[in-house]
């Protein structure tokens, strides 16, 4: 009950900590950044729905990542901020208030937080706008690769592609990073051989134990806290407005699909590398067989064609 009690604190801390963030937005009296970043510290602590939704949000969601992984603000992000700190609160010093005190404080108010600003680290230009990463060369056959945009190979499994995907992350620093590749859909999914899909939660579907000769996925074991092992989600399967699509994450093909409709070795991996750096992700898939039949090569085409037009899309945003 007192950890309850706790949690709910935290959460009205964490929301009136977003209200004065949100207002600080309109008003630079108030700093933006160190209200929502209280915020997300309150919420890591009582909600990860709220915390999920505050370090995603459109709006200042970015920034609020990039200052999380100490990646700093863009100085064209810092210029316009100070512009318009000192334009309002010249116009408040200077022609609606009158106090003298009052006058004197907005000046020290706003000395502190040019201040503050300043000492963010600057982020520099980003090295690359797009990084794509494929499992195997033949799942992205025939790509015309163009500017900005990187592929590298990620390799099969879980494990090679968290290590890859960090990796390129810290040296390439992308905008985007885009996992593709070939996926297995199961029987009763609806899609069909050769469909583009986006992942919207990728889960470890044969991550467990064996109880009473029956296999419990680690979701549901009590050895562990349940909480991390929930379907992970991505906060921007909506951008290629593809079909949505729920997957598991496997070792071995053909595990019980448990309510996801396709199957594959790589997206968990790819979902925690990315969820935990802090960028812009999809996964990207293309249907190749339906789950314990042959794979189709040949559906690498269709895939080559979504992802050119995917990535023409976020170049030009």
């Amino acid at each position: 009950k007192q950890n309850h009690t706790i949690k709910r604190l935290y959460i009205i801390l964490g929301w009136v900590s977003v209200s004065l963030g949100t207002i600080g937005i309109i008003l630079p009296v108030l700093p933006t950044t160190p209200f929502m970043l209280l915020a997300a510290w309150c919420f890591v602590r009582s909600s990860l729905r709220y915390y999920k939704w505050l370090m995603y949000h459109p709006k200042f969601g970015k920034y609020l990542r990039d200052y999380k992984a100490n990646k700093g603000i863009p100085q064209s992000i810092k210029l316009k901020v100070l512009g318009l700190l000192w334009c309002t609160m010249a116009i408040c010093i200077f022609i609606i208030i009158d106090n003298i005190h009052i006058k004197l404080f907005l000046f020290g108010i706003t000395v502190a937080v040019t201040t503050h600003i300043l000492t963010i680290k600057t982020r520099k230009q980003q090295k690359s706008k797009i990084l794509i990463l494929v499992p195997t060369i033949n799942e992205l056959y025939g790509f015309q690769k163009q500017k900005d945009i990187i592929i590298e190979h990620c390799g099969v499994g879980s494990i090679r592609t968290a290590l890859k995907t960090t990796e390129a992350i810290n040296r390439l620093d992308p905008e985007w990073v885009i996992l593709c590749g070939w996926a297995g859909a199961y029987s009763n999914s609806g899609l069909h051989i050769g469909q583009c899909v986006s992942v919207k939660t990728e889960t470890e579907a044969d991550l467990g134990t064996i109880r009473d000769g029956k296999f419990v996925n680690i979701a549901e074991c009590d050895f562990v806290n349940q909480e991390l092992y929930q379907p992970q989600e991505c906060p921007f399967c909506k951008e290629s407005d593809l079909t949505l699509v729920t997957s598991n994450t496997v070792n071995k093909c053909c595990a019980e699909s448990r309510g996801a409709m396709i199957e594959n070795m790589e997206g968990a991996g790819f979902f925690h590398a990315c969820l935990n750096a802090g960028v812009n992700f999809m996964e990207i898939r293309v249907i190749s067989n339906i789950v314990g039949e042959p794979i189709r090569p040949e559906v690498a085409k269709n895939l080559n064609a979504t992802m050119s037009e995917i990535v023409t899309k976020l170049i030009k945003k």
